[in-house]
């Protein structure tokens, strides 16, 4: 056997045991399945939280895989306020204080949740200041006399 030859023969076996090797690695990864990223999510203990016209402070309980922040859909941050607004994922007790409503109406806002790519929206609702004539019930009945038509 010549030089040339071994040569050739060894270049030969060099490339068959790459293909062998190659092919047992791609079998072996086709039936392990590649992990998949969990979703981001938003676990909320609510949708909604009521206030009286005084106001106070009212705990909202979550829990989240991915850090988050909280945000307003309007102007509410102005009167609706929490102690923290961004966090790291885990279970969270966030402090939401809504200060006294001075105004005749009642008003709302919406806290916008959100998670990576999961969001949550949880409605704040205040009652209008006692004693105003928005808070009278539109469904009261008065008789004639009540109402002093004359």
């Amino acid at each position: 056997m010549t030089h040339f030859s071994k040569n050739k023969l060894i270049r030969k076996w060099a490339c068959i045991c790459t293909l062998a090797w190659c092919a047992a690695c791609s079998e072996s990864s086709e039936h392990e399945p590649m992990p998949q990223p969990e979703a981001d999510r938003i676990t909320i203990e609510t949708d909604a939280l009521y206030f009286t016209s005084e106001g106070g402070e009212q705990q909202l309980m979550f829990s989240t895989n991915h850090s988050w922040q909280i945000s307003w859909n309007d102007q509410g941050y102005e009167w609706c306020t929490t102690h923290q607004t961004v966090g790291s994922q885990g279970n969270v007790t966030l402090s939401i204080s809504v200060a006294t409503n001075p105004r005749p109406e009642s008003r709302a806002t919406t806290l916008i949740l959100t998670a990576g790519t999961a969001r949550e929206e949880v409605a704040v609702r205040q009652e209008a200041q006692a004693g105003s004539p928005v808070n009278a019930d539109e469904n009261e009945e008065y008789t004639d006399e009540e109402l002093d038509w004359d």
